[in-house]
């Protein structure tokens, strides 16, 4: 089960070039990113054998009771 995951990046590098030719002008802009993922995943079975005050049940349990899992 995926708890959350997130994506970032970041500016590393950046150039401006102007080229004058003829009495035209040229931009060219060149930028590299890096890119940062993170995530965080727990097996579900140690999920479903997390005891409930609430539910007055492990999750795995309650979810049988009301026939959401097999």
């Amino acid at each position: 089960m995926i708890v959350g995951n997130s994506s970032t990046e970041m500016l590393v590098y950046s150039d401006r070039e102007i080229i004058h030719d003829l009495g035209m002008q040229k931009e060219s802009v060149v930028e590299r990113y890096e890119a940062l993922q993170l995530g965080m995943a727990v097996q579900s079975s140690a999920l479903l054998n997390i005891d409930s005050r609430i539910l007055n049940a492990n999750l795995k349990n309650h979810l049988m009771k009301n026939e959401l899992i097999d």
